[in-house]
């Protein structure tokens, strides 16, 4: 999930705090390659058929703040025909910023209501290796809009839900600065992310995310929070991984796959 942390322009109450470098690219070592050049594409694609617990970082920088955005769910991928599908449905995501005095939590049920349409992977052999893509799918956050255009940089354009019933507009992000400071941010998301997915193993599939999505800030519990914050993502690949691990088709429920976080994905990732 590509979500939105980073709205913290805020951060120069961080005060004289010293902001840590991006740890070392890529912040995995790919896994063992299995050799599926040999296979078809059909045989390519129902080799992928499967369903997946979901890992992925996407990276985001803007002029004060580096924040990694850390998302947790599943991910079907199943045939449709002749055609390859995939479907997302996340469950949590935690946020990692470059200061220590900054904290944001996002809450799981803003991270659950974002629904991307399924989509369509397109299979292709590139260099041995058989790549799913899948293109994005503009999905809106806490704003009745037309998804298919931008986000305007003005609230007063808009209509605004609480996706996630916690009595605000939009979504709520949670801000801790100091140790002591709190405050809220209400956000509005155009989420426009797309993945690239390379056939690995029978037990895992890696890859990574580009993410273009759009963000706007709706108010704040402080005018001090209230300011405009759209980072972008840091294109730099191997900061944005993607993991999909095979996990049993019974395995749907969200808290039953947290709990088995550290079994199935890697440690999150942290500034040096």
């Amino acid at each position: 999930m590509r979500c939105l942390f980073t709205i913290l322009a805020t951060l120069t109450l961080a005060g004289c705090a010293t902001p840590m470098p991006w740890p070392q690219s890529p912040l995995y070592a790919a896994s063992t390659a299995e050799d599926f050049s040999q296979l078809s594409k059909s045989e390519a694609k129902a080799a992928a058929v499967g369903h997946y617990g979901h890992y992925d970082v996407v990276a985001y920088e803007d002029d004060s703040m580096r924040t990694f955005v850390i998302s947790y769910g599943f991910t079907t991928i199943y045939l449709d025909g002749d055609t390859l599908m995939q479907r997302d449905r996340f469950c949590s995501a935690s946020h990692k910023i470059n200061y220590n005095s900054v904290e944001s939590y996002f809450s799981d049920a803003a991270t659950r209501a974002i629904v991307p349409p399924d989509h369509e992977l397109t299979v292709s052999k590139r260099d041995n290796t058989w790549w799913l893509s899948r293109a994005e799918t503009p999905t809106l956050l806490g704003v009745a809009a037309d998804p298919n255009k931008p986000l305007v940089q003005d609230p007063s354009q808009y209509q605004f839900i609480d996706a996630d019933n916690d009595g605000n507009p939009g979504v709520t992000v949670e801000l801790l600065v100091g140790g002591f400071y709190k405050g809220e941010l209400y956000i509005a998301r155009r989420e426009r992310f797309a993945n690239e997915i390379a056939l690995t193993n029978r037990y895992r599939l890696e890859g990574y995310v580009r993410d273009q999505s759009e963000q706007l800030v709706i108010g704040a519990s402080s005018r001090l929070f209230d300011r405009p914050a759209n980072p972008a993502q840091v294109l730099d690949w191997g900061l944005n991984p993607l993991l999909l691990v095979r996990i049993p088709p019974n395995l749907t429920d969200c808290d039953a796959l947290m709990a088995q976080r550290d079994l199935l994905f890697p440690p999150e990732p942290e500034f040096d």
